[in-house]
């Protein structure tokens, strides 16, 4: 195996890893706890045009009851790449 081939594969590796890590960060606020209040907002782009009433933005957010922070996930609605 060359060492380009080697290089590129433990890039991919190493970037899939750290993605993994950031993810069940992320996750760890979306489980329910006491003291946060969760909600997921849904918007439409509104009338006139083809699949009007199809879903185009989905935003998790999560309120910490005591302190007021709040963390905002918008969450892409096509995972198409």
């Amino acid at each position: 195996m060359s060492t380009r081939l080697r290089k590129i594969i433990l890039g991919v590796g190493l970037c899939l890893t750290i993605a993994g890590f950031l993810i069940l960060g992320i996750l760890s606020f979306l489980r329910p706890s006491p003291g946060r209040t969760n909600f997921l907002i849904l918007g439409i782009a509104g009338e006139n045009h083809e699949g009007s009433d199809l879903t185009d933005t989905l935003i998790f957010v999560s309120v910490d009851n005591q302190t007021g922070k709040t963390l905002l996930l918008s969450l892409p609605r096509d995972i198409w790449i």
